[in-house]
């Protein structure tokens, strides 16, 4: 079973056997303090794949920069081999 399924599963089982709250169920105390802890919970994930974002773009920008080069070069070289057939 994936683990997928199973975590939902389990999270199935627990809330049947009342281990788990919804949030209308709890105090405000407590509405407080998860909501507190799914807002830290969403900055921190966001703010992965924002970096995760940024890595990728520098990496593909890097991959192209990499490869206009070799182009260049290429076109540019009298004695590279494509250059010597088109004479």
């Amino acid at each position: 079973m994936p683990l997928k399924g199973l975590k939902k599963e389990t999270y199935l089982k627990r809330k049947s056997e009342k281990k788990v709250k919804n949030i209308n169920q709890m105090s405000p105390r407590e509405q407080r303090a998860q909501r507190k802890r799914w807002r830290e919970n969403s900055k921190r994930y966001l703010e992965k794949e924002a970096q995760e974002r940024k890595i990728q773009e520098v990496t593909i920008s890097q991959v192209l920069e990499a490869h206009t080069k070799i182009n260049d070069k290429e076109f540019s070289d009298p004695m590279y081999e494509e250059n010597i057939k088109k004479r």
